[in-house]
């Protein structure tokens, strides 16, 4: 699930990212602090989400994905404006589900509606 945050400016995306208990990410997940710096990376040939969007860290290494629901909104302004976005860990969560007992969420700004 993903929330929408009003600000006086534009609206803040806060979201719970899925696929946090694959390969070494929990490891990863563990180094993360509130105000570390992620990135949006769209995964077009995902073969299990054509909308997948990556959430990776400063090396490159994929930390989870957005949830289903928020990347089908966010995959075509991010496949318009072709960037690579950035996002901000809000909080490191107990998880406890799925394998996992870490979470993470992150929030950003979408893509401004002036720059498309």
């Amino acid at each position: 699930m993903f929330d929408v945050i009003e600000t006086p400016a534009s609206h803040l995306i806060e979201a719970r990212l899925a696929g946090v208990s694959f390969g070494n990410r929990q490891a990863m997940i563990a180094e993360l602090q509130p105000g570390d710096q992620l990135w949006l990376l769209r995964e077009p040939n995902n073969s299990y989400d054509r909308n997948a969007i990556q959430v990776v860290n400063g090396e490159g290494e994929c930390v989870g994905y957005l949830p289903r629901d928020l990347a089908a909104l966010m995959a075509p302004l991010l496949d318009h404006d072709g960037v690579v976005w950035p996002a901000e860990v809000l909080a490191i969560n107990d998880c406890g589900q799925y394998g996992a007992n870490l979470g993470v969420t992150i929030g950003f700004m979408p893509p401004d509606s002036e720059h498309r």
